[in-house]
């Protein structure tokens, strides 16, 4: 089931490591610069961040439309708006 708590840490982790959701976005979680992020991408972004909570439920978060992607305006609306 969707995890939001696990969904935050792994936010303040993508802003402790890269300062802003872009630079998280482009330099760690969209490794093939394709503006989507899968599953595999997501789990791999988690292991370089050092997140080893609730990935899966985190993922339910974020992944809300059950797309099997995710997007950065799934991420964070404001960044995806500059």
């Amino acid at each position: 089931s969707a995890n939001p708590e696990a969904l935050e840490e792994i936010k303040q982790l993508m802003l402790q490591n890269y300062g802003n959701y872009i630079q998280s976005w482009r330099r760690c979680l969209d490794q093939d610069g394709s503006n989507r992020v899968n599953w595999d991408e997501f789990k791999s972004a988690c292991s370089i961040l050092n997140f080893h909570g609730d990935i899966g439920g985190a993922w339910r978060a974020l992944d809300d439309d059950f797309s099997g992607f995710i997007t950065l305006s799934e991420l964070d609306q404001d960044s995806d708006e500059m």
